[in-house]
């Protein structure tokens, strides 16, 4: 975690040197390139809990289902 801390922070330092409109504008750039790195990722999780969701009655079923049968 520290490294991508430093990394953000480094690139955050950069974007508003090489623009040259200030710290406002390089945390800006820096925010919106960050979630989009990560939107994929999180789209892709909420997709997963959604299907475990879905799925849980069924798990529910075939757990007791088993219970029933081992006894």
């Amino acid at each position: 975690m520290v490294f991508l801390d430093e990394l953000l922070y480094n690139s955050w330092m950069y974007t508003s040197d090489a623009s040259g409109l200030g710290l406002c504008f390089g945390l800006a750039a820096t925010t919106l390139g960050t979630r989009m790195l990560l939107v994929p990722i999180m789209t892709y999780s909420q997709m997963i809990g959604y299907k475990m969701k879905l799925l849980a009655p069924d798990t529910d079923d075939h757990t007791n289902a088993m219970k029933r049968y081992q006894k």
